[in-house]
């Protein structure tokens, strides 16, 4: 019988250690022994972040998502509250920056908190942190696709505007093309004789008579200029006379 109540004994005592060390383990865990300090941050989109998160402070685990309070209406926020361990507060300023990010590329969501600035004052307890709106590739592919329909649009009047000034280029030179073709008709009319102009260069008795008249003319013009002077001379001695 003693020794029956001494293996209860031993066992009930292993049972209790075992406990005690499994819920210093699991307190240890979660900080549960630790000071901690309360902080706050809001987000417009959590971006896939749930309670119990983690936070880390320059990339080392300071504590977790203690809770995360629902927006009463669309143009609200989330507000999270992070319960951080006492012992890096000193890191947090009022300048820190609370941002969420991804373990590798498709692992847990977490928040990350910047420590701040040194001149800044440190955080107090409770203080509400800013906050970064987490990258969201959705929107940046949709911005990509208007882009890209931009960029079809713009080729496409591009391509009609050159398409346009072709058609003026093509109808501009065929202008061209004709007077050239029609001044070289001209010249080679002149050239042959035929015309007015083509007479006179081809007759030389024409030619010489159109010489002889303009010269005839160039004479009569000096009589007469002549003839003027000579009478401005006398009605200037009549009217001094």
């Amino acid at each position: 019988m003693k020794n029956h109540n001494l293996l209860v004994g031993m066992f009930v005592t292993a049972a209790v250690a075992l406990f005690g060390a499994g819920l210093f383990l699991i307190g240890n865990q979660h900080k549960a022994f630790s000071h901690h300090a309360i902080f706050y941050t809001n987000f417009q989109n959590v971006d896939g972040l749930t309670k119990g998160a983690k936070v880390r402070v320059d990339g080392m685990d300071a504590g977790e998502v203690e809770s995360i309070q629902i927006p009463s209406g669309p143009a609200k926020k989330f507000r999270l509250e992070m319960n951080l361990d006492d012992r890096l507060h000193g890191l947090i300023r009022e300048d820190s920056l609370v941002t969420v990010e991804t373990e590798g590329i498709v692992g847990e969501k977490f928040l990350l908190i910047t420590d701040g600035s040194e001149h800044a004052s440190e955080a107090p307890a409770r203080s509400t942190l800013e906050s970064k709106e987490p990258f969201e590739m959705s929107k940046l592919l949709e911005q990509a696709q208007g882009i890209m329909k931009q960029t079809d649009t713009t080729i496409t009047e591009v391509q009609d505007t050159m398409n346009d000034v072709r058609g003026h280029l093509d109808a501009t030179l065929e202008t061209a093309t004709s007077a050239i073709k029609n001044v070289n008709g001209v010249v080679q009319d002149v050239r042959s004789g035929k015309g007015s102009v083509g007479t006179l260069l081809e007759d030389r008795a024409t030619a010489a008579d159109v010489r002889q008249s303009v010269a005839n003319i160039r004479q009569t013009t000096e009589k007469l200029n002549g003839s003027s002077a000579r009478i401005d001379r006398i009605m200037t001695e009549v009217q001094s006379r």
